[in-house]
């Protein structure tokens, strides 16, 4: 008996549910990495200070570059954030 597409093997039902997992998870991880970005605000409130001095750090050349610009401005990872405040020896407040 000849299948249409080739060779093709059927699908069993745990074989097309572990693909919706895998798919499920790399979409997870993408989706981790957007809520990984802050803005000017975003990193204000993790040093606690106003937008217009983290706005001033960056024109200043203190900040590293942003990992993207938006429409709305610069955006960074949170790591590229949290390991500058580390190499540079600023404290991020608790909470942030």
């Amino acid at each position: 008996m000849s299948q249409e597409g080739g060779d093709r093997k059927p699908t069993r039902p745990a074989d097309a549910l572990e693909g919706a997992l895998l798919s499920m998870d790399q979409t997870s991880r993408r989706n981790e990495h957007m809520l990984d970005l802050v803005g000017p605000v975003e990193v204000a409130a993790m040093f606690g200070v106003h937008a217009v001095t983290v706005d001033r750090w960056r024109r200043d050349g203190i900040l590293p570059p942003p990992d993207a610009t938006l429409r709305r401005g610069p955006v960074w990872r949170k790591t590229t954030i949290t390991g500058w405040a580390k190499a540079t020896g600023r404290e991020i407040k608790d909470g942030a």
